[in-house]
C-alpha cells in the first residue's frame, strides 16, 4: 500500500513538473506580441509583424541544423533568409557573416519589428534573428529550433551585439 501511495505520488510529482514546462514553452502567436505592451506599434511594424507571423509559424519548431535549409533542419542564417524572402520579397546573403554586412547599423531603442539582430556567440560564431518588437525576435537556435526568443534572456544579452536595418520599415 505504501509502495502503490509512494508511486502515484511521484507520477503526481513529474506530471505537475513536465506542466509546469510545458507552460514555460514559447508557443504563443506571435501577434500577442503587439497586444501585450506599452509600445505603440506603427501601421508598418503592425504589417512586418503579421508577415513575419506567417513565415514563423510555418518553421516553428523546425529543428535546428548547422548549414540547413530545410524543414529537416536550418541555421539561424537560413531561417532569417526565408523570412526576409518570404514576408519582404528580399533576398539575403546565405550566412550571417554575410548578412552582417547589409543595411545600416540602429540604436538599440530605435529597432523596430523586422529589423535583423546579430549576436556574437563564440570567438568566431555569430547568430541572427528578426526582431518582433517588445524586446523579443525569431530564430533558430541551436538548443530550441525556430522559435521566439527574447533579448532579456541572460544568454541573449550577455552576446548581444547589434541591430541592422535592411527591410523597408
Amino acid at each position: 500500500m505504501t509502495k502503490r501511495l509512494f508511486s502515484r505520488w511521484t507520477l503526481f510529482f513529474c506530471l505537475s513538473i513536465l506542466a509546469g514546462c510545458a507552460g514555460t514553452q514559447n508557443n504563443k502567436n506571435l501577434l500577442d506580441s503587439e497586444k501585450n505592451t506599452t509600445h505603440k506599434f506603427s501601421k508598418d511594424e503592425k504589417t512586418n509583424l503579421r508577415k513575419i507571423h506567417s513565415v514563423y509559424s510555418s518553421w516553428h519548431g523546425v529543428p535546428y541544423k548547422y548549414g540547413g535549409t530545410s524543414r529537416r533542419g536550418l541555421d539561424c542564417s537560413s531561417f532569417v533568409q526565408k523570412v526576409y524572402k518570404n514576408a519582404f520579397n528580399i533576398n539575403l546573403p546565405r550566412t550571417t557573416k554575410q548578412q552582417v554586412k547589409l543595411g545600416r547599423w540602429i540604436p538599440e531603442e530605435t529597432a523596430k519589428v523586422g529589423d535583423l539582430v546579430f549576436f556574437k556567440t563564440g570567438r568566431n560564431t555569430r547568430h541572427v534573428g528578426v526582431y518582433i518588437g517588445n524586446g523579443k525576435f525569431v530564430d533558430s537556435a541551436s538548443s530550441t529550433g525556430v522559435t521566439e526568443s527574447s533579448l532579456d534572456s541572460y544568454f541573449w544579452r550577455s552576446h548581444f551585439w547589434q541591430f541592422r536595418r535592411v527591410a523597408p520599415i
